[in-house]
């Protein structure tokens, strides 16, 4: 009999549908129907009871779950390397923006939870790094999240929602009419990044900018040349370090702004990565 056979069963258990478990451990319905019939003849006993597309389980099937649980977290977790302190390594991608605030915390928490996993970061753009975790080359990367973002066969957990500011040289206050910037040339991301493509489209939007004449890697590049006069700017601000805007006049884009949405992403079929999962939780900000 296999693990995966009572972990279906749990699924089924917890969604009241076949078809619902189905998506859960990605399998077909057909194979997750097949696994029950598989348990019900082991055991000589019904499992659940079906009724059309909804199906309530046994007092049977519910005291084998409750039963199985521990023992199946166990195997699951000894089948992946896991004991109390975890030792591997894992493959991370990483867009720089996002690497001097999570990386930290990260090795901080791993080192706290005496764990000997071995983070492998690999810079890059969030478009190349989404496809390397598609491919398997990495085991999960912390992205620019698309606004069509690929659901069907990757995961998506938000680490945090960054909104965009625009920035002018001191001597030049926006007064909400974007005539006010019409002499100023515009300073932009590289537009190759996700980040870059973005904030283009709304200085396009919000305030009818022209092509950017200089295109940036860094909110730093960015800020020291509108601080100098050059031009202006959309930004993002990291961290919500307002300091990194020193010498530049900031005004907020209003509540139906777009934002920019920075996610770790992983395949579905890594759910069971018990080394994931802690490198996940350690990354994921506390929810209440």
């Amino acid at each position: 009999m296999k693990i995966d056979f009572f972990i279906t069963l749990q699924k089924v258990i917890e969604t009241g549908s076949f078809a619902m478990a189905a998506r859960e451990v990605h399998v077909t319905p057909s194979a997750v129907s097949m696994q029950i019939k598989s348990l019900e003849k082991y055991f000589g006993q019904a499992l659940f009871h079906r009724t059309g597309q909804n199906v309530q389980p046994t007092l049977f099937a519910l005291e084998l779950s409750t039963n199985m649980a521990p023992v199946v977290k166990y195997l699951v977790n000894l089948k992946n390397g896991n004991a109390s302190f975890l030792e591997g390594s894992i493959k991370l991608g990483i867009v720089g923006l996002m690497q001097p605030i999570v990386l930290p915390g990260l090795f901080m928490k791993l080192r706290e939870r005496g764990h000997k996993i071995t983070i492998n970061c690999i810079p890059g753009r969030s478009q190349k790094l989404i496809e390397s975790v598609k491919t398997g080359e990495l085991d999960g990367a912390v992205v620019a999240e698309p606004e069509m973002a690929r659901r069907k066969q990757l995961e998506w957990n938000l680490i945090r929602d960054e909104p965009f500011y625009l920035i002018t040289p001191e001597a030049v206050i926006y007064d909400g009419d974007p005539s006010t910037l019409a002499e100023l040339p515009w300073v932009g991301y590289d537009r190759a990044s996700m980040l870059g493509k973005l904030s283009r489209k709304i200085a396009d939007e919000y305030f009818q900018a022209p092509a950017p004449a200089i295109e940036l890697q860094s909110l730093q590049a960015v800020t020291a040349m509108v601080s100098s006069g050059f031009g202006a700017a959309v930004v993002i601000v990291p961290d919500g370090d307002m300091d990194a805007l020193a010498g530049v006049n900031v005004f907020p884009l209003d509540d139906a702004a777009p934002t920019i949405r920075f996610s770790l992403v992983t395949r579905k079929v890594e759910s069971r990565n018990v080394m994931l999962e802690e490198v996940r939780r350690c990354i994921l900000p506390a929810t209440k």
